[in-house]
């Protein structure tokens, strides 16, 4: 059975929880050489966003992996984190809080306070007035 979950826009891609221990066993193995004892190092944690550098102690490959892209310096999941909270009504304090108990990687309470005020805001006004414009 072969499973494509390729997408040409990075809001349409699908999400999954993984635990970091089974994702550095994932990424220990060399995609040239298939040697299992790679190097694993975490370079980047921003909230949910992870950034790796794997260095392959046979073959000598190194390479950067990202759970993430990132869209003007932004990680795209902490954005689509602080979106899902706005756009749901949620209270932000509340809902992160609930993804920390789950030992969950999230955007602080002032991350999402600033992409709000940055992005977001801007973004619910368009699609409200879009909305607004239809029903018209």
């Amino acid at each position: 059975m072969t499973c494509v979950f390729r997408s040409s826009e990075w809001y349409d891609q699908s999400r999954v929880i993984v635990d970091l221990d089974a994702l550095i066993t994932l990424l220990a193995i060399c995609a040239f050489c298939s040697n299992n004892a790679c190097d694993v190092t975490l370079v980047t944690r921003k909230g949910a966003y992870m950034r790796f550098s794997i260095n392959c102690q046979r073959c000598r490959h190194t390479r950067l992996w990202a759970n993430s892209t990132m869209k003007s310096a932004v990680p795209t999941i902490n954005m689509m984190i602080c979106a899902m909270i706005l756009f749901t009504g949620s209270l932000p304090s509340k809902f992160l809080r609930c993804l920390r108990h789950l030992r969950l990687s999230v955007p602080s309470i002032r991350t999402f306070i600033r992409y709000q005020r940055m992005y977001l805001h801007g973004v619910s006004i368009y699609l409200y007035l879009q909305n607004f414009i239809t029903i018209m």
